[in-house]
């Protein structure tokens, strides 16, 4: 029988599954067993997920494409600024964190970190969290929602919070709008 072809976390992680298939494991816990970064666990269960030799919930990426799917259907993995709303969206259903991003969604750590750097100064993300304040204007209106990943897309950004966020549109946001206009 051939070997699959596996890397040594992908591996290790698959046996320790293996050994504890009737428990219920989170990426810390397996990332604390097996002595890897919870980053690197999460690859390697999206790799292995990807391949077929492991079944599971739903990947992050997929639970934020859905939940965008539902705020607007015509919004498609190839409209201009798509992964900057993935990341946001992502960043409110786990946590705000760059690197954690990076590794769950399979986005280059660049692109990521371009935005998260982008959504922070803005106070969109603080600490690891998306800030409440933004969490609850997204509840009353989803067009808050589109406000803030324009913030991440830099076509946007905040010029005051009282009392609620104020929005600017950027010299870049403003040169994207007009290269649409001359489309139509």
């Amino acid at each position: 029988m051939a070997r699959a072809n596996l890397n040594n976390i992908e591996e290790a992680v698959l046996l320790y599954l293996a050994k504890h298939k009737d428990t219920d494991l989170s990426a810390e816990d397996i990332s604390d067993a097996i002595k890897i970064t919870e980053n690197q666990t999460i690859e390697a269960l999206n790799s292995l997920r990807e391949r077929g030799y492991v079944d599971g919930p739903p990947s992050l990426l997929q639970k934020a494409m859905d939940a965008l799917s539902k705020i607007d259907a015509k919004f498609t993995p190839i409209s201009e600024g798509y992964a900057e709303h993935i990341i946001l969206l992502a960043s409110a259903l786990e946590r705000a964190d760059e690197a954690f991003l990076a590794a769950s969604l399979g986005y280059d750590a660049e692109l990521v970190n371009l935005v998260g750097s982008r959504l922070r100064s803005s106070g969109i993300w603080t600490n690891h969290i998306v800030a409440e304040s933004h969490l609850d204007e997204w509840r009353k209106e989803s067009l808050s929602f589109f406000l803030d990943a324009a913030v991440g897309c830099s076509d946007l950004q905040i010029v005051s919070r009282s009392p609620q966020p104020q929005y600017q549109m950027t010299p870049g946001g403003r040169s994207r709008v007009e290269a649409m206009m001359l489309r139509k």
